[in-house]
């Protein structure tokens, strides 16, 4: 109730009709949840891929940062970068926190892909160095 003290917009979202009843009595606007309106096409993936000029994945493995290039990506986002010129050459990263660089993803330890105890895991946070 205090945003609506504050001159905000204050809309209860509920599948639940006595809920909405019980706001509506209260002067609260309500209305229902509708969860088939959204595709999954629509909902945030989490990944994303750019094309950057040749030399940039160079520089990315060199210095374990890159600076993202507009549209900006996303805190957490997982990035595949691919070399304009040659696209077979990619890199893998992620962002981290505001800051929107994109940092070195952790690598498998191992040639199948599977992290060894001790080492960089799936569940290590990024950081750029």
């Amino acid at each position: 109730m205090n945003l609506k003290h504050d001159n905000l917009p204050v809309i209860l979202v509920t599948k639940d009709t006595n809920l909405r009843i019980k706001a509506d009595a209260l002067g609260m606007k309500a209305e229902d949840y509708e969860s088939d309106t959204i595709t999954l096409d629509e909902l945030y993936s989490g990944e994303s891929e750019i094309t950057v000029e040749p030399g940039a994945i160079d520089e990315f493995y060199e210095k374990g940062e890159l600076s993202a290039a507009e549209p900006k990506p996303l805190p957490n986002q997982f990035v595949l970068i691919k070399n304009s010129a040659n696209p077979s050459q990619t890199a893998l990263a992620g962002t981290i926190s505001i800051r929107r660089h994109l940092c070195r993803s952790p690598t498998p330890s191992t040639a199948s892909g599977e992290f060894l105890p001790g080492t960089n895991s799936s569940s290590s946070p990024l950081t750029c160095s």
